[in-house]
């Protein structure tokens, strides 16, 4: 199967992929987001335009605060104080007001009001506001008022504050040097009511009438995630995850923790318990239930692993030892292919990229253990292909093979593997799909290498009669014969030997999984510690039996209300993006037709498989943890080797439904969200529709828009590999895609550790084309989508935030992420940037994110030429 995903870091093995994921709301900066009492009476808030103040004869803004008859000093006066705080915490007031501007009088705090948080009241806004906040103690009588002032030389500045604040409250405010009254009403940074000229009130009067104020809802923004010491149009994915960096370290189980690892964790705990109880269960009716447990006792058995050592391994290891020629070379990788081992290529069923509603036989490059084919030929990973080496030599010597012998089998599988990296594609010509796909008879195809045995091959593999082969990488095996005729029986056989130890280290004694994670985990992702043994048991229930297991955690964690709500959200993006296409002026009007054609036919699956599958045929035992791996390989096998020939089931999923993921599938043109994603904070029922928008839903609109990027714009809408653009506007798409690429590739992913800027890690802005277009649209299009929901809806800042502000802040609060530089480094070999980029690169090609935090056209976040495909 083919398809793109969002790419949140979820995986439960500790080493790299190889070729082939809400907090409640908390106190932080300024600590005025409290809940409001209903039937809470505003007080009058009251604009004068003082002549002098001590230390300014500049137009200014002062807010006075006082108590109208009957009103609780402790409740309403509290909540008022709260409010104006707030907004002078909103960095967007901040942004208006240049120099020293803000004079905050702590004179009305209620005496109930605990004395600690009045402190830390102040403190948080000298904190924030730094040099442009003057703090001043006044008295607490109940009587007196609490006032904040604002300085500028620039009217216009100083009535803009006082918008804000009319945004935020209902009352009638008087600013400016003329003593001018503008009413409440507010309505896109605009006041919509005419000034009227009144004369200050003395502070006796009597408020004329106070309308009640309403209870905020939760708007769903981390407000601790904040970093208010960061502005927002120089770095926003600091501001909006500058605080939950740095309260959230990396655990020392893993190599990058975010967001999403949270919602992974919480997954994770939850299947726990399914298993655990499960697991205890001295009989269950439920067959599926039974086996559920005994994987995942057969996996936590640690002693009886240890008692085992590498004995699980001899059948494999003395059949490979056998290998007396090169003519059986093919039944010995058939036979590792059959239980799901990798060796030299991989070979199973796609969907025909010409015709997509069956099923064909598909063979691709492989063969490789490391990351990329760039850690064998690249002089920047000597010393990573090195410890390579050593790694392999003392796995070798767990299995029983003298040090000699073993340093020797290392050295032949580090040379195996590399001229099988120099025949490879590289990762970006594999984003073609163009390049990927050759349809061969078979007899032709079997003649690129006359010394493999084909034929025994596929009987050991248990694959039907073939008439012809998908070819995925045809540069790969036009190559490889030479490689199959010049290496040397020894190292195919050291080579073979390394597929089985490495492959099932995880499932044996404590002295191969340390030494597994030893490399994979901690040298090249920078891992600390293995993870608990139960996290990785948990995984692996997930991987032979992840939709009985989705099953039971769908009862538990998916409310059917999540399933609706994200359907209707999905066909609110779908037609956004209907609109989208409908409006580009650089696409024909014969391509846009049939753009609109493909996206009539996008399907979307939501949650969980309509129909469940079936694992009444796997064996499964609770004393033999590694055969249970080894007989779900054999029966995954079987099940896809009965798909070639066969219709394509347009139903089946890729994921199971606890990952916290999505994917868009280009074959069978449909987005697909799984459970797992759709929890918060990426949704949250509870949570303000700004926010949910800006995170599940610019998901959503990502993966729509994975269907028209570098990759999906080349499948119609029955996801056939078919050209349906125009050369010019293919032309066109390229040059807007250009875009893109030089924009990401400026992305530093790591410095280098001597100072040499030419060697620092870059985003590869031509691999991550397809994020990033996806990341870029699928944004725009959630946004848009949101604007048009809420036509005719009373706008309300939340949080001392506008609408426009919480979906911005939604989304980049998704993103969140701690990670270590290796992983960093390692993630640059995939298709999807770090997050830091994902929020920064795409935020800055929105003038719509510009306006909404009012940035400037100098300012870092602002790209001067905003790179856009849809």
């Amino acid at each position: 199967m083919s398809y793109s995903d969002m790419g949140l870091k979820t995986a439960l093995d500790p080493a790299p992929k190889t070729q082939s994921e809400k907090p409640d709301l908390r106190y932080h900066g300024c600590p005025f987001i409290m809940k409001m009492k209903t039937r809470i009476l505003l007080v009058a808030f009251l604009l004068a335009c003082m002549a002098a103040l001590s230390w300014s004869q500049a137009p200014q803004i002062t807010v006075s605060l006082r108590l109208a008859p009957g009103q609780n000093p402790d409740t309403d006066a509290k909540a008022a104080q709260l409010q104006i705080g707030e907004l002078l915490c909103d960095p967007s007031t901040r942004s208006v007001l240049p120099g020293p501007v803000v004079k905050f009088s702590a004179a009305n705090w209620s005496p109930k009001l605990d004395q600690g948080k009045r402190k830390q009241t102040l403190d948080s806004l000298s904190a924030q506001w730094g040099d442009k906040l003057k703090i001043e103690t006044a008295g607490t009588d109940e009587n007196s008022g609490s006032s904040g002032s604002a300085k500028t030389n620039d009217k216009v500045a100083a009535e803009e504050v006082a918008r804000k604040i009319s945004a935020a409250v209902p009352a009638r405010l008087i600013t400016g040097d003329q003593g001018a009254v503008y009413d409440a009403s507010f309505a896109a940074g605009r006041i919509s009511g005419p000034a009227v000229p009144v004369p200050p009130q003395s502070p006796a009067s009597k408020p004329a009438t106070a309308p009640p104020l309403t209870k905020p809802v939760k708007s769903g923004v981390d407000l601790a995630a904040i970093d208010r010491s960061a502005r927002q149009c120089d770095d926003f994915y600091q501001y909006a995850c500058g605080g939950w960096i740095a309260k959230n370290p990396i655990p020392p189980d893993q190599s990058d923790w975010g967001v999403g690892s949270i919602v992974h964790e919480r997954n994770q705990n939850i299947l726990k318990a399914i298993l655990e109880k499960a697991s205890a269960a001295a009989k269950s009716k439920d067959a599926d239930e039974k086996k559920l447990g005994d994987i995942y006792a057969a996996c936590m058995d640690q002693k009886a692993l240890e008692k085992k050592g590498a004995a699980p391994l001899k059948p494999d290891l003395k059949r490979i030892d056998g290998l007396s020629s090169l003519k059986g070379l093919a039944a010995q990788i058939g036979q590792l292919h059959a239980k799901g081992f990798g060796a030299v290529f991989g070979f199973g069923s796609e969907q025909d990229f010409e015709d997509a509603s069956m099923n064909i036989a598909a063979i691709d490059q492989g063969g490789i253990s490391l990351p990329d084919r760039d850690y064998y030929l690249e002089d920047s990973h000597k010393d990573d292909l090195k410890a390579y080496g050593e790694h392999a030599a003392k796995m070798f010597e767990l299995a029983g093979d003298t040090k000699k012998q073993a340093q020797t089998e290392a050295a032949q599988l580090v040379a195996v593997e590399t001229a099988l990296a120099k025949i490879s594609m590289d990762n970006v010509s594999r984003r073609d799909p163009a390049k990927t796909h050759a349809k061969t008879a078979l007899a032709k195809f079997e003649a690129l290498t006359p010394s493999f045995d084909w034929n025994t091959y596929f009987k050991e593999l248990g694959a039907p009669k073939l008439a012809e082969v998908d070819v995925n990488s045809m540069p790969f095996f036009s190559s490889l014969e030479k490689i199959l005729t010049s290496t040397p029986l020894a190292a195919w056989k050291a080579y073979l030997r390394w597929q089985v130890i490495h492959g099932r280290a995880t499932m044996l004694s404590s002295a191969f999984d340390k030494e597994s994670f030893s490399f994979w985990g901690q040298r090249l992702s920078g891992q600390k510690q293995q993870k608990p043994r139960w996290k990785r048991c948990v995984g692996q229930a997930d991987a032979v039996m992840g939709e009985a297991l989705g099953r039971d955690y769908v009862k538990q964690a998916f409310d059917g209300k999540a399933k609706d709500a994200t359907l209707a959200m999905v066909a609110e993006i779908e037609a956004a993006m209907q609109d989208d296409i409908k409006g580009v002026t650089w696409m024909s009007p014969q391509t846009q037709q049939k753009a609109l054609d493909k996206l009539a036919e996008v399907t979307n699956k939501i949650g969980y498989p309509d129909k469940w599958r079936d694992y009444s045929k796997l064996n499964i035992s609770r004393t033999d943890a590694l055969g249970n791996i080894d007989r779900s390989a054999s029966l995954e096998t079987k099940r896809d080797m009965a798909k070639i020939g066969k219709k394509a089931d347009r139903k089946e999923w890729g994921m199971t439904p606890p990952t916290v993921n999505a994917y868009y599938d280009p074959s069978n043109n449909n987005i697909n969200f799984p459970a797992g994603i759709l929890q918060p904070p990426y949704y949250d029922p509870n949570s303000d529709d700004a926010v949910n928008f800006g995170a599940i839903g610019a998901v959503e609109g990502h993966e729509l828009t994975h269907g028209f990027d570098d990759q999906g714009h080349q499948y119609d809408g029955k996801g056939n590999l078919k050209n349906w653009w125009t050369p010019a506007d293919q032309a066109a798409f390229e040059a807007r895609s250009k875009g893109l690429v030089d924009q990401y590739s400026k992305f530093v992913v790591a410095k280098d550790p001597g100072g040499d800027p030419k060697k620092d890690v870059h985003v590869n802005g031509e691999l991550t084309l397809g994020e990033n277009t996806a990341d870029n649209g699928g944004i725009r299009l959630a946004y848009a989508a949101y604007l048009k929901t809420q036509a005719g809806k009373p706008r309300q800042t939340l949080d001392g935030f506008s609408p426009e502000q919480r979906f911005f802040l939604g989304f980049a609060q998704g993103w969140c992420e701690n990670q270590t530089e290796q992983s960093a480094r390692l993630q640059a070999f995939d298709p999807h940037p770090i997050s830091r980029f994902r929020v920064l690169g795409t935020l800055a090609n929105m003038p719509e994110f510009a306006q909404a935090f009012s940035c400037k056209a100098s300012d870092p976040m602002v790209n001067p030429t905003p790179a856009r495909v849809w």
